[in-house]
C-alpha cells in the first residue's frame, strides 16, 4: 500500500491525429488525477517544450525517466507502448526522424539502418520498461498482441527482467492475456496479469440505449481503417432504410481536440446505431450506448497497431461476436452488404443481453491493483 505522500506519474501516448487515442488518454485522466494522491501526466512530444496542453489536459513532456525519480509509481496506460514489437517497429518507424532528426544524416553518411534502429528502440527501452528497482510499474488497458513467446523469448535476460519488474501488467484483451501467461508461464517472480478492457471504455458515458430496428432511423458511418473500396455502395443501400449520418473528421491533422472529441460525441448520441471500420469510434460509441456492427478484412493475427485483428476480439471479448463482419478482401460481397443490412434490421434489446464490459467493475479493478 503506498503511503499517503506517495507520487503517482501516469504515461499517455498521445495521437495528435486521433480522437480514439485522446478518448483512451482522457479516461486515464478522468480516473486517476481524482484516484491518486499526487499524480502527474507525461508524454512525448515535440522538443523544447516542458508542458503542453493536450485537449483538456494538461501535460508534461516525457523525455527521460531521470525526470521519475521522485515518483513511486508509473503507470503506462493505454494503447501499445509497452511491447517490445511496438518498440521494435511501430514506435521506431513514428519516431526516428522525430525524435532522432539526425538519423537521415546518419544515413547519409553510410550508417544502416539497423544501426539507426538500435538507437531508437535503446529509446523506447529507456522510456517504457522499467528503469529503476525501487518503484511500483504498472502497465494498464495495453494491447500485447503482436509480443508473442518466440518474440519474447529472442530479448536477452536482462530486457526479460524488466518485463518481470511490472507489478500488475493489466491487458485490454484476452489474445493479449494468454500471449502474457504463455510467456511468463509459471516462472518467478512474475507480473501479475489480469484482462480488463481497452480503457476507451471507461469515460463515463449514456445508458444501453435498445434500438427498434432499421426502418426509419438514424444509423452514424464512419470509415477510414480497413480501406474497403466500395463503402458507397453499403452507404446507398443503408440509405433506402434509414438516415444516413457520415462522420469525416475522427482521424485526421490539425484536430481541436477537445471541441471535435465533443462535436462527434454529441453526433454519435443523436444515432440510434453505428457501423464502422475503425476500432477506437466503435468503442466510444458502445460507451455511449449506441449499438454498433464492425466490419473489417480477415486476420488470424495482428501485424501491426492498426490491423483489423483487434476488431475481431474486441467484439469477441465483448460477447459481441455476430455483430462484426470478416470481408475476405478490401471489398463488400453483395453477401456481406446484405449481412450488414440483416444485422441493422433485426437490432433489439437482445443486442445487450450478451454484453460483458461493465465500467465500474474494470475501473475498481484498476484501483484495487494500483492501490489508490
Amino acid at each position: 500500500m503506498p503511503s499517503p505522500h506517495s507520487r503517482t506519474a501516469v504515461i499517455f501516448a498521445p495521437n495528435t491525429r486521433n480522437l480514439g487515442m485522446y478518448s483512451v488518454d482522457l479516461a486515464g485522466y478522468q480516473i486517476l488525477r481524482t484516484s491518486a494522491n499526487c499524480v502527474d501526466f507525461f508524454a512525448e512530444c515535440r522538443p523544447n517544450v516542458r508542458e503542453f496542453k493536450y485537449g483538456c489536459m494538461t501535460l508534461n513532456r516525457y523525455t527521460s525517466q531521470d525526470q521519475l525519480s521522485d515518483y513511486d509509481t508509473i503507470v503506462y496506460w493505454g494503447d501499445f507502448t509497452t511491447s517490445y514489437s511496438y518498440g521494435r517497429r511501430e514506435y521506431f518507424n513514428m519516431t526516428a526522424t522525430t525524435f532522432f532528426p539526425y538519423s537521415k544524416t546518419l544515413i547519409k553518411m553510410g550508417a544502416t539502418r539497423s544501426r539507426v534502429q538500435r538507437q531508437v528502440v535503446h529509446r523506447w527501452e529507456q522510456l517504457y520498461l522499467p528503469q529503476f528497482k525501487n518503484k511500483r510499474y504498472y502497465s494498464v488497458g495495453q494491447n500485447f498482441q503482436t509480443m508473442t513467446k518466440p518474440i519474447f523469448d529472442t530479448l536477452c535476460s536482462t530486457k526479460q527482467d524488466k518485463y518481470r519488474q511490472f507489478g500488475y501488467i493489466l491487458p485490454r484483451d484476452s489474445v493479449s492475456l494468454n500471449n502474457l501467461n504463455l510467456i511468463f508461464d509459471d516462472r518467478s517472480p512474475r507480473p501479475n496479469l489480469h484482462q480488463i478492457c481497452d480503457v476507451a471504455f471507461l469515460m463515463s458515458g449514456l445508458p444501453k440505449t435498445p434500438p427498434k430496428g432499421l426502418q426509419s432511423k438514424t444509423v452514424g458511418v464512419y470509415f477510414r481503417r480497413s480501406k474497403i473500396s466500395n463503402v458507397t455502395e453499403l452507404l446507398n443501400a443503408l440509405s433506402k432504410h434509414a438516415n444516413v449520418v457520415l462522420f469525416t473528421d475522427w482521424i485526421g491533422e490539425g484536430i481541436d481536440f477537445e471541441a471535435a472529441f465533443q462535436k462527434n460525441i454529441t453526433r454519435i448520441r443523436e444515432c440510434h446505431f453505428i457501423v464502422s471500420d475503425t476500432y477506437h469510434f466503435l468503442i466510444n460509441a458502445l460507451r455511449e450506448g449506441r449499438p454498433v456492427i464492425g466490419l473489417g478484412n480477415a486476420q488470424s493475427e495482428q501485424v501491426s497497431t492498426t490491423g483489423d485483428f483487434k476488431k475481431k476480439v474486441l467484439f469477441s471479448d465483448a460477447g459481441l461476436t455476430e455483430y462484426y463482419i470478416e470481408l475476405s478482401s478490401h471489398f463488400l460481397s453483395r453477401s456481406e452488404i446484405d449481412e450488414t443490412l440483416r444485422l441493422a434490421g433485426a437490432l433489439g434489446e437482445d443486442y445487450w443481453k450478451c454484453y460483458r464490459f461493465d465500467r465500474d467493475t474494470v475501473i475498481q479493478q484498476i484501483k484495487e491493483a494500483l492501490a489508490v
